[in-house]
C-alpha cells in the first residue's frame, strides 16, 4: 500500500544536518548497527518510507536502545495526520504536536492496522504528547528517511510482561496460566494480644509524631528559626555533595532539638520522635538541594513536567506523612480520579530516576488514599484501570494487570493484596535502577515457552509500619472521640488553647508504649 507524508512546512521548520551530532546519538547509531534486529528495522523503515521520530540525545543517554524502544520512534503516516509506530502504537501529528495512544493488537494486515489505529485514536485520549521541533534526513546511501527531531522520548511501547511478544518480527503468543499458592493472611482477625500489642505501639508512635508536628506548627519562633535554616540552605552547601548536605541537615536537627528541648513544652516530648518530624519538616522544603535535578533542569529547558514540579513541592510537605489523618484530609479532600491520572502520566516525561522516585512517592500517598475508601470487590478493577493502567508507566501497568486478572476478587481484602503489591513493586523501583532491562523480559518468555502453567508463589509481604496502621482500626487512649477530633484537624485549625490537650496525648502515648513495651519483653522471656 503506497503511503505519501504530507508536513507542513509552517509547523515543522527545517533545520539543517549536524552530522556529528546525529552520526553519535545512540538511537543513529543503533539503527546503523549491524545488529540483525537493527537491520530487519532498517529495512522495513525505508522499504515503507517511514518518519524518524529522533528525541533529544541527552534523554536517551541512561537507555538502553532496544529494537522496541526504536520501533516506538519509527512512524508510518497514512495521507493525513493519523500514523502508527511499528511497535502498533497509533498516533497522530498536527500543528507541530505528536499525540499517542493505547497500542493495539499485533497484525501484518496494514490496512487493517490502520482502520484499529483510527479507531482507538477516536475512542481514547492521548496518554503522551511531544512537540516536533524541527524535520531534517537521514541518508544510507542512495536511501533516506524523513527525521523529525522532537522534543522527549516515545516512553510506551506496549510490552506488557509474559504476554509480550518475543519479538515486534514475530506473532509468538503463549498461554500462561498463573495463580497464587498462597493466601495473604495479614489482615487475620484472629490475632494475638502480642501482634496487637505491637502494632498498638506503632499506631502510637505515629500518633505521637502528629502531636508533635501539630504543637510545631503553633510556634511561630520555631517556624521562623526553621525557615532562615530553609532559606539559608543553598548558600551553605554551593559546592557541596548531596552526601554532606545531608549531614549538615542531621546535624542541625540535632543541634536544634537539643535547644528547644529545653522549653517546658518540648521536653516531655520523645527526642527521636521530635527529631524526626524536624527533619522531615527541613527535607521536604529542601529536595530539590538534596536529589540530583532532572534532564531538563541541567539543560534549563521548560517541560509540561517542570510545571508539575511546583505542585509536587506542595505534595512533597507531607513526605512520610502519608494516613488521612497526617494529612489533614477529609472525604472530600481526595482529589479526583481525573486529577490523579494526569500527575501520574508525568512520571515518564522525567528521564532522571531521583525524579521519578519523588513522583512514584506521590503514587504510594494516592493509591493508599483511595483503598482506603475502596473497599469492595468490584473497586479492583476501578482502581487499577483508572489509576495505574494510565500511569503511562508500561512496565509498571503490566505487572499490575498481572494481579488484576490472577489476584481472588472474591474477598475484600485482596483489595489490600493488590494495594500491597503495588507498594512492594514500587519499593522495587526505588531500591534498584529505574530502567527495566527489557532482556529480562524476553529472556521470561523463552523460558516459559513450552510450560503451560507456572506456579507463583506469592507468600506474606513484609510490610511497613505506615501499612499496618492502613489496615487497622484500633483504639490508642480511653478517649477515643477527643483523640479523633484532634488528630482531625488541620495545624492552622488548632487554637493555642490546646496545646494542653495535645501535651496529655503525648503523655498517654509514652505511658500506654512504656506499658506495652513491659509486656513484650515479659511475652519474650
Amino acid at each position: 500500500m503506497k503511503k505519501s507524508i504530507t508536513l507542513k512546512p509552517s509547523c515543522l521548520p527545517h533545520k539543517s544536518s549536524n552530522s556529528i551530532i546525529i552520526d553519535t546519538h545512540k538511537m543513529i547509531k543503533a539503527i546503523n548497527s549491524n545488529d540483525p534486529q537493527f537491520v530487519v528495522l532498517k529495512e522495513a523503515a525505508i522499504k515503507y518510507n517511514c518518519v524518524l521520530l529522533l528525541p533529544p540525545a541527552s534523554l536517551i543517554k541512561d537507555l538502553a536502545i532496544t529494537p522496541n524502544l526504536l520501533a516506538s520512534h519509527l512512524i508510518l503516516l497514512d495521507t493525513s495526520h493519523k500514523f502508527i509506530t511499528l511497535s502498533y502504537v497509533p498516533g497522530t501529528i498536527q500543528d507541530s504536536i505528536i499525540r499517542i495512544y493505547q497500542p493495539i493488537p499485533y497484525s501484518t494486515f496494514y490496512p487493517r492496522l490502520l482502520e484499529e489505529a483510527e479507531q482507538m485514536i477516536r475512542n481514547t485520549t492521548s496518554n503522551n504528547c511531544v512537540l516536533v521541533e524541527s524535520v531534517d534526513s537521514l541518508y544510507f546511501g542512495e536511501y533516506h528517511l524523513t527525521m523529525l527531531h522532537i522534543s522527549d522520548v516515545i516512553v510506551y511501547q506496549g510490552c506488557e510482561w509474559k504476554w509480550k511478544q518475543c519479538s515486534i518480527y514475530d506473532n509468538n503468543e503463549y498461554q500462561i496460566e498463573l495463580f497464587f499458592q498462597q493466601k495473604i493472611e495479614f489482615l487475620n482477625k484472629e490475632i494475638t494480644s502480642m501482634k496487637m500489642d505491637i502494632r498498638q505501639q506503632t499506631r502510637n508512635i505515629l500518633n505521637e509524631e502528629i502531636v508533635i508536628f501539630k504543637i510545631i506548627n503553633l510556634d511561630n519562633s520555631l517556624l521562623k528559626q526553621i525557615e532562615t535554616f530553609v532559606l539559608k540552605f543553598p548558600l551553605i552547601v554551593k559546592g557541596i555533595s548531596l552526601e554532606e548536605r545531608e549531614t549538615i541537615i542531621s546535624q542541625y536537627c540535632n543541634e536544634f532539638c537539643d535547644k528547644i528541648r529545653k522549653d517546658q513544652i518540648y521536653c516531655v516530648m520523645n527526642n527521636i520522635r521530635l527529631k524526626s518530624v524536624i527533619k522531615r519538616m527541613i527535607i521536604t522544603r529542601l529536595y530539590p538541594y538534596l536529589w540530583q535535578p532532572s534532564i531538563s533542569v541541567l539543560e534549563g529547558t521548560t517541560i509540561n513536567s517542570m510545571m508539575m514540579d511546583l505542585s509536587i513541592k506542595e505534595i512533597m510537605k507531607l513526605h512520610n506523612f502519608v494516613s488521612l489523618k497526617q494529612l489533614g484530609l477529609s472525604n472530600k479532600n481526595i482529589p479526583l480520579f481525573s486529577e490523579m491520572i494526569e500527575y501520574i502520566k508525568e512520571i515518564d516525561s522525567l528521564r532522571c530516576p531521583n525524579d521519578k522516585l519523588q513522583y512514584l512517592n506521590g503514587i504510594i500517598l494516592m493509591v493508599e488514599q483511595i483503598c482506603k475508601f475502596l473497599y469492595t470487590p468490584n473497586d479492583v478493577d476501578t482502581l487499577l484501570k483508572f489509576i495505574i493502567i494510565k500511569s503511562q508507566m508500561p512496565h509498571l501497568a503490566s505487572t499490575l494487570r498481572y494481579i488484576e486478572v490472577y489476584s481472588d476478587k472474591e474477598n475484600k481484602k485482596y483489595i489490600l493484596n493488590t494495594f500491597n503489591k503495588v507498594l512492594e513493586f514500587c519499593s522495587s523501583l526505588c531500591q534498584k535502577s529505574l530502567l527495566i532491562d527489557e532482556q529480562t523480559y524476553d529472556e521470561e518468555i523463552q523460558r516459559v515457552s513450552s510450560v503451560k502453567e507456572i506456579k507463583v508463589d506469592c507468600g506474606p509481604l513484609a510490610l511497613t509500619d505506615v501499612q499496618i496502621l492502613g489496615l487497622l482500626d484500633l483504639t490508642t487512649t480511653e478517649q477515643p472521640i477527643q483523640l479523633d477530633v484532634v488528630l482531625k484537624k488541620n495545624p492552622e485549625d488548632i487554637r493555642q488553647e490546646d496545646i494542653p490537650i495535645l501535651i496529655h496525648l503525648l503523655k498517654q502515648f509514652n505511658e500506654e508504649n512504656i506499658e506495652l513495651k513491659k509486656k513484650l519483653i515479659a511475652a519474650n522471656e
